[in-house]
């Protein structure tokens, strides 16, 4: 079998297509998720509610925006990008046991540097993906 340019530039043209349509979805991601309000709490900034209802809805909103504010910053879309500053006030998401049992807790903040035990505890391993996520997009700037 030969390989030839015109394979060569074909390979080329459908990367750079599949990667400009990569970053046009994340873009509108962006803008639906920002839209839909996903990155304003409700049931954080409470005491842990004892409506499990909300708490699921709630955290289901946060792990939707986490994972578009993660994959902005892995696919580096140019369109538009989640600030740091509009997920500051969104609890990073709960650990599995919480959520599955829809038990509400409270967890860490994107840039939280307090000592609550409890917050910790209760915080997804994934949360703490997507604080390097964040640190190294503000290295990386």
């Amino acid at each position: 079998m030969e390989f030839n340019g015109y394979d060569a530039f074909s390979c080329c043209s459908w990367r750079s297509t599949l990667k400009f349509s990569a970053n046009r979805v994340i873009g509108i991601s962006i803008r639906m998720a920002l839209q839909l309000k996903l990155n304003h709490p409700t049931a954080q900034s409470d005491p842990p509610l004892s409506n499990s209802g909300t708490f699921l809805k709630d955290e289901c909103s946060r792990r939707l925006m986490w994972s578009v504010f993660g994959a902005d910053i892995l696919l580096a879309s140019d369109e538009m990008h989640v600030s740091d500053e509009a997920v500051c006030n969104l609890g990073l998401p709960c650990n599995l046991w919480n959520f599955t049992q829809g038990t509400p807790c409270t967890t860490l903040l994107l840039h939280d540097e307090s000592n609550d035990a409890a917050a910790y505890h209760a915080t997804n391993p994934n949360g703490y993906f997507i604080r390097i996520l964040a640190l190294r997009r503000r290295i990386t700037k």
